[in-house]
């Protein structure tokens, strides 16, 4: 493990806690993507989407065309900015 993240997680224990993964669709105004969202337990889908943070990290994503519906892309991991957002939904 870097030393970095070592310190980062003895100054806040809360970081090594485990996290659920949820699966959800994010619609955009041109993208559908269904991924893989991660939080801590008992937080819900709206608090992740109402931290702080401007970017909203997913894995295991698949991303389509909003309009033909056909996929453009697999990717392990993609960040969303949450200002693009118009509908999350979990599946």
């Amino acid at each position: 493990m870097d030393e970095r993240v070592g310190l980062m997680i003895k100054q806040n224990p809360e970081l090594k806690q485990k996290k659920v993964t949820t699966h959800i669709n994010v619609c955009t105004n041109r993208n559908m993507i269904k991924a893989e969202a991660h939080a801590f337990p008992n937080l819900r889908l709206t608090d992740l989407l109402n931290s702080s943070d401007n970017f909203l990290p997913l894995t295991n994503a698949i991303i389509y065309d909003l309009d033909s519906q056909e996929e453009i892309t697999r990717t392990s991991f993609v960040v969303i900015n949450k200002s693009v957002i118009s509908m999350v939904f979990e599946e």
